[in-house]
């Protein structure tokens, strides 16, 4: 699908936003649509200052990429993951989404007071859970005494595969799984993908974000091929793009600095 004939017309007939790469165009940045998302979530209304989606979390242990991180001031931060694989939306996952998020809020020396709310919500294809509700949240409590224990984590599954209970829920529920914008229920994710999915700019824009994923995903190959320094290493980047169909014949070759003969021998044993 996104080879070297990649068609946007194509693609996004067909595209949700759980889909990456289409839920990265409509909300990088999106405040109105991300608010719309989050306040229904939470049941109450939220000022949202900054969206960002593709976010990278360093820490002393392995990295993160966020889908969709989003600030209220220094008051909270909410993460929002959409998820198609139940095997990727574990709780221990949204443990660590809330270590990272910790670790890369606190300011060396900061007293313990200023971290933020953190809220992590997967967004998830089927019902990982399996109690069949349409959303779950998740709180710590003090056993025995039923008390809130009040550490600032909250998580929260929403489950796609929920049927149609009428709850603000699963309005965003159903936009997120929509591929017709006129069908969408909440303005401010119907106009993003209209935008998308209606417009020749939308389109274009489209088509200009895949040209840049392409090239940059092939760069990032021959870096580590490069780096390996092996011959095997340097096949297996070839037959990686052909099998994707990222680039021609005469563009693999002239990435790599090799001849168009070999790559075609490359190509060539793949089938054998």
């Amino acid at each position: 699908m996104y080879g070297e004939h990649f068609d946007a017309k194509e693609y996004l007939r067909d595209a949700t936003l759980m889909e990456d790469k289409f839920m990265n165009l409509c909300l990088n940045g999106n405040i109105p649509a991300v608010r719309a998302m989050l306040t229904r979530f939470l049941g109450r209304d939220i000022t949202i200052t900054k969206v960002e989606t593709q976010k990278d979390l360093e820490g002393p242990g392995r990295s993160l990429r966020l889908d969709v991180w989003a600030e209220e001031g220094e008051f909270a931060i909410y993460n929002e993951e959409f998820q198609n694989e139940s095997r990727g939306a574990e709780p221990r996952r949204l443990r660590y989404h809330c270590s990272m998020i910790d670790v890369n809020k606190l300011k060396p020396g900061a007293d313990f007071s200023a971290l933020p709310e953190c809220w992590v919500i997967f967004i998830t294809r089927h019902d990982v859970l399996g109690h069949g509700k349409t959303m779950y949240t998740i709180n710590r409590y003090i056993e025995g005494i039923n008390e809130r224990f009040n550490d600032g984590q909250h998580l929260i599954y929403v489950n796609c595969a929920a049927k149609d209970d009428g709850s603000e829920v699963w309005k965003v529920i159903h936009d997120v799984m929509c591929k017709n914008p006129d069908e969408m229920l909440i303005t401010e994710i119907a106009e993003v993908v209209t935008r998308y999915k209606r417009t020749e700019e939308g389109e274009r824009e489209v088509d200009s974000y895949f040209d840049y994923f392409l090239k940059k995903e092939a760069a990032k190959v021959a870096v580590e091929s490069e780096a390996r320094g092996k011959a095997e290493g340097l096949t297996e980047a070839v037959l990686k793009l052909l099998k994707a169909g990222a680039m021609t014949v005469e563009k693999i070759a002239e990435t790599f600095g090799m001849s168009v003969s070999d790559v075609q021998a490359i190509a060539g044993r793949s089938e054998a």
